[in-house]
């Protein structure tokens, strides 16, 4: 027994295992997580080593230098890359495709092992990080209101960073601007030097006499007790109660008496205390601002939300606005959290489009088949075969863990043409079979059998088609890798629907549920309108036609629906055939002719094809771009928060400008990519509602702006969000320059010189080079003999002008 006969002869059956199969495609279609693209693990490790205070040159031959020759033998490595900044060294490993990173980091943990004793003691821990090239925020919270900005400050981190780091599936919360409370001692030099006191022994009093330290235990009778050292401050007047230096008296002089025996004075002078309050003045202040955050011009509190690796976009998105609304009630009246950035958006309307596009393809293709084949009941049959097809590939990818992203439902939009093509070919052959005379259950089961080679065949040549795809290597792979499996999957899926099916859908229609057989009880019943007269009836005196009495003007969706239901007539199909017959014969008697037209046709489009615009991935209008604002290396961090304002000014009078959040400067030590003093970034959005402005059209107008306006030297980066991937690389520029070389100075007039010559290249803007600027430095020459004389240390005096400074 074939397999059509099977589902054929068997309907109850075939039925419930696809109403099955519908059950869990729902389900899976509802469990599948949602990203704008398919996770990438790219093959990079990087080590980072913190050397605090540190100038770029220690970094380099104390830290990178020492790495680079350990991290060299590890397995698979491809190539090493360092960067060594003020206070921080990275080394960067990339592998091979195909390494197990998991592994990778294990040998490279153990070659970094070896060498810890060979880095500086005051440099922290080397940490070996998984590069995560969507290591970027999420969302973020603007907190804004009446309360003063320390109290706003307070509030985001106490509470709305604690409950949000609590959220499954977020890494971090960030938080920029705002101003901490700082408890600050302000020496007065004169008073300490009066009374011989160092800074260093200021220092060191406060840290030893600021904890709790545990002593232990003690055994009393019944129990035992828990000892503790408790010394930490409690308010500003124990602070300046700390003893920094103790005075005692001199030795008293020896008296001899007769007897010539030496002894001291039994009256010697108290010993007098010397208090922090002494030498120096207690302030309960803020800290030194370290960044800047303002949403729309006004100074706020910003909370960036990133979340893990494995994390699924839309998922923590939504957990989050979960956890702020439950959170709230519990937050001021006068506080405003505003969620100004939202990535979860964007690919939620992403992803949507993508799938609208594949229903009203389907449609399209139910109407299409309609037309063709005259039968609204065959149509129907045929057009099931999509979204049955469809939802078994949903659980073949949620099986296989693959997420609904771009370029899955791509492959699934690319092969919508696929799940019907075999489906029809069944219901063809079927009908024929059935017009012939025969046995409608015969027909259905003969009609899928004698195609059923065919299709196979068919299936197999549009697997091959896209099969080279499974042999790419690199980002490529696992980029279109889902891609290449909605394909293949469609193809073989709709295989097997056509012979299962579709054959037990034709043998008995009347299986069906009720609402999809509306056709056959309606089919000899009089349409809801009627059609209009001819010329020659109810014409109305004055010559023009008029409806008859009862009836209703024949509308565009009557009119369409006549088209639809008359579909192709026998004499329009005989008139199509006998044109394509003419063309045929044509080409038949000339084949010469024939040749040179289609190799025109193929050098044609080889010329289009090479002044086509060709990119890596298709550009994304997300509506909204960034500003990249570099001054000079060293300038204060208030000059650049003044030309940052300076510019936010400009982008408000830009027409098409939603809203924009500034960050200037950074106040988070752990993040790598941590902006520097002399660093901002604004993230612009767009109001395409209002204002129908693409994002390029209003960078355009930005850029011709800040043109005329004194940046003080400040080098603007447009950065334009229109490739989603472009952050996932190396670098997010198109073209990119290496120069190598062992002189710095060699390679920073090379630098300048190519920079120079792109600048006049037409179309390119935004030009970037990695050398880093000298930062202005004071150095300390010390002598060291002289220092000798007053037996004091190179070490001693270096750390006492770091905390003089």
């Amino acid at each position: 027994m074939s397999v059509a006969s099977f589902c054929v002869t068997r309907p109850v059956t075939t039925s419930m295992i696809y109403m099955g199969v519908l059950l869990l495609g729902m389900v899976s279609w509802i469990l599948m997580p949602r990203e704008l693209f398919p996770s990438i693990s790219f093959p990079q490790l990087t080590v980072v080593t913190r050397y605090g205070n540190a100038a770029p040159e220690e970094i380099e031959n104390l830290i990178t230098k020492v790495i680079e020759e350990s991290v060299g033998t590890v397995p698979n490595l491809k190539r090493v890359r360092s960067i060594s900044k003020e206070g921080i060294s990275l080394v960067t490993l990339e592998f091979d495709w195909g390494t197990d990173m998991g592994f990778a980091h294990l040998s490279a943990r153990e070659k970094v092992d070896q060498i810890k004793d060979r880095l500086p003691n005051e440099a922290d821990e080397p940490i070996i990080q998984r590069h995560n090239p969507f290591a970027h925020p999420v969302m973020i919270y603007s907190v804004s209101g009446n309360l003063s900005l320390s109290q706003m400050t307070d509030i985001s981190k106490k509470v709305i960073k604690q409950r949000l780091e609590k959220v499954t599936g977020v890494a971090s919360a960030t938080i920029s601007g705002g101003e901490e409370r700082e408890i600050l001692v302000e020496v007065d030099r004169g008073r300490m030097e009066a009374s011989k006191i160092s800074i260093s022994a200021v220092v060191d009093s406060i840290r030893n006499t600021n904890l709790n330290y545990p002593a232990g235990t003690t055994q009393g009778k019944f129990y035992e007790y828990l000892v503790r050292t408790m010394g930490e401050y409690k308010n500003i007047v124990e602070i300046g109660q700390t003893v920094i230096m103790v005075e005692t008296p001199p030795e008293p002089e020896f008296r001899y008496r007769e007897d010539h025996d030496a002894t001291r004075s039994t009256n010697p002078k108290e010993q007098r205390f010397v208090n922090l309050a002494t030498v120096a003045e207690i302030k309960d202040t803020f800290k030194e601002k370290s960044s800047y955050s303002r949403y729309n011009g006004r100074e706020n509190v910003s909370i960036s939300v990133q979340k893990q690796a494995d994390a699924n976009t839309i998922v923590v998105a939504k957990r989050v606005r979960e956890a702020m609304e439950e959170l709230s009630g519990s937050l001021p009246k006068t506080l405003k959290v505003e969620l100004v950035y939202d990535e979860s958006i964007f690919i939620t309307t992403a992803v949507n489009g993508v799938f609208t596009d594949g229903i009203t393809g389907g449609v399209l293709a139910f109407l299409v088949l309609y037309f063709f084949l005259k039968s609204f009941g065959d149509a129907l049959i045929v057009s099931i075969a999509i979204p049955i097809s469809t939802m078994i590939i949903f659980i073949s990818m949620y099986f296989k863990g693959i997420s609904i992203n771009m370029l899955s439902l791509a492959g699934l939009g690319l092969a919508i043409g696929n799940l019907v093509d075999n489906s029809i070919v069944v219901v063809e052959n079927t009908s024929r079979l059935r017009k012939e005379g025969g046995d409608v259950v015969r027909g259905a089961i003969e009609g899928a059998e004698e195609v059923g080679n065919s299709m196979v065949t068919s299936a197999l040549t549009n697997v091959a088609v896209i099969l080279p795809l499974l042999f790419a290597k690199g980002v490529a792979q696992q980029l279109f890798m889902d891609l290449f499996f909605a394909s293949v999957g469609a193809s073989i899926v709709s295989m097997i629907v056509s012979l299962t099916l579709i054959p037990r859908l034709a043998a008995h229609p009347l299986a069906l549920p009720p609402f999809l057989l509306f056709w056959k009880k309606k089919k000899k019943e009089e349409p809801s309108f009627v059609e209009p007269p001819t010329p020659s009836e109810h014409l109305p005196l004055g010559g023009e036609e008029a409806p008859p009495p009862g009836r209703a003007v024949l509308g565009p969706l009557g009119a369409a629906y006549r088209f639809f239901k008359r579909g192709l007539t026998e004499e329009a199909f005989a008139g199509i055939i006998e044109r394509y017959q003419t063309l045929l014969n044509w080409i038949l008697n000339n084949p010469k002719n024939t040749s040179l037209i289609i190799a025109g046709l193929l050098l044609f489009s080889m010329g289009v094809l090479a002044i086509h615009e060709k990119v890596f991935m298709p550009k994304f209008d997300q509506g909204q771009f960034m500003l990249r604002i570099d001054m000079p290396v060293g300038t204060r961090l208030e000059v650049t928060n003044r030309v940052s304002e300076r510019i936010e000014k400009i982008i408000q009078e830009i027409p098409g400008v939603k809203d924009q959040t500034t960050n200037v400067g950074s106040s988070s030590t752990e993040s790598i990519e941590a902006l520097g003093s002399h660093q901002a970034q604004c993230i612009i959005n767009i109001d395409r509602e209002k204002q129908k402005r693409s994002t390029e059209d209003v960078l355009a107008d930005l850029k011709r702006a800040l043109e005329k306006t004194n940046l003080e030297g400040a080098e603007v980066q447009y950065i334009l969000q229109d490739s989603i991937l472009s952050t996932a690389f190396e670098t997010s520029a198109p073209i990119v320059v290496e120069i190598k070389g062992p002189d710095l100075v060699t390679l920073k007039k090379i630098s300048t010189d190519i920079t120079a010559e792109l600048e006049k290249v037409r179309g390119i803007y935004g030009i970037k080079s990695s050398f880093a600027l000298p930062s202005s430095e004071t150095r300390i020459s010390i002598d060291k003999d002289r220092a000798s004389g007053y037996q004091l240390s190179v070490s001693e005096i270096a750390r006492t002008a770091l905390i003089g400074i």
